[in-house]
């Protein structure tokens, strides 16, 4: 059977052993959304703003006179997806679903069979049909894990619930860059 969320044009998913992908996860998996409101949207994203950051550093030097600003490499990749959840459209519980990966590991935990866990450097991925480039399956040597969840219920508008999921990279840059490269960018 085909997971519901790859019938959308964006999904965050979540995967604990190797060999898992969006397409064979369980129910409550995977979070596919709409690009903005439809009127049939249950689930939209409104934004996925992608910030990579280096060090912002000043060090100084015996012999300069001012500062030196070394090349540090990247220090960080993040990116923030804002969805936006039509509560009253039909019953579901994926805030409680983003609550629970924040809270559970973000790496897949230990098993019987797998003593150190399938992925170890966070076990999210991201499909974005628009984005291709922004596509990325976990691998046990990288992935994205959720640092932040924050929900705020838009009262005004009914039955709307904005949430704003924050993932961040962990892992080998090279990694990401080899993935965004084989998606085309």
């Amino acid at each position: 059977m085909t997971n519901p969320s790859t019938l959308k044009a964006f999904a965050l998913y979540r995967c604990t052993n190797i060999g898992d992908t969006e397409s064979n996860l369980p129910d409550g998996e995977s979070i596919g959304a709409d690009y903005g409101i439809t009127d049939t949207s249950i689930i939209a994203v409104q934004e996925y703003p992608l910030t990579s950051s280096g060090r912002k550093t000043d060090v100084p030097t015996p012999t300069s006179q001012g500062a030196n600003k070394p090349d540090t490499g990247n220090q960080g990749i993040t990116v923030a997806i804002k969805f936006i959840f039509n509560q009253g459209g039909a019953a579901n519980n994926f805030v409680g679903t983003l609550l629970k990966w924040q809270m559970d590991y973000q790496n897949s935990p230990p098993t019987s069979v797998n003593l150190t866990g399938g992925f170890n450097r966070g076990r999210f991925g991201l499909r974005c049909d628009d984005n291709i480039w922004f596509n990325f399956q976990p691998t046990q040597q990288s992935g994205w894990k959720i640092i932040d969840v924050v929900c705020d219920d838009q009262i005004e508008w009914g039955n709307q619930l904005n949430a704003t999921v924050t993932l961040q990279w962990w892992g080998n840059i090279p990694d990401l860059i080899a993935a965004i490269v084989a998606n085309g960018g």
